[in-house]
């Protein structure tokens, strides 16, 4: 299901939520917020299509069944990245459609800009600084 500037249902307990905090202007930043949240492999292709599979096997190569990817465009002017983005996961809702699971995109329009906090899994509510500090750590615990 798709939610555009309204929450999915709070009810819901997904195994996994994704976050696009801030508009995306390139498909390598889409790529590395992505990659940041560990939910691509380490082999991943950098490229529209290798999203589309990695996406898909978030379902068996992380056990994940109910999945929400949060994403901030700006509905009025979006980038060709976010288009691509938002078709990508059009696609996989059909997909999902006919697996045993829950794929729910939500959509936040920010047209000025102004969404400058993250939401961790846990509901907490961080600034820029944190979430930022808190990337930065999981980079180098990779490498």
């Amino acid at each position: 299901m798709i939610y555009y500037n309204q929450s999915p249902d709070p009810a819901e307990k997904y195994d996994l939520i994704v976050r696009i905090d801030r508009i995306v202007e390139r498909d390598e930043e889409l790529f590395q917020l992505f990659f940041d949240q560990g939910v691509l492999p380490d082999y991943f292709g950098w490229s529209l299509d290798a999203l589309q599979d990695s996406i898909f096997l978030w379902r068996t190569k992380l056990n994940k069944k109910k999945i929400l990817v949060d994403f901030v465009v700006n509905l009025s002017t979006p980038t060709r990245t976010n288009r691509v983005l938002y078709q990508c996961l059009r696609r996989q809702i059909e997909i999902w459609k006919n697996e045993d699971g829950v794929f729910d995109v939500y959509i936040r329009h920010d047209p000025d800009g102004g969404i400058r906090k993250k939401v961790e899994n846990s509901g907490k509510v961080l600034t820029q600084a944190e979430w930022q500090n808190r990337v930065a750590n999981r980079t180098k615990r990779r490498h």
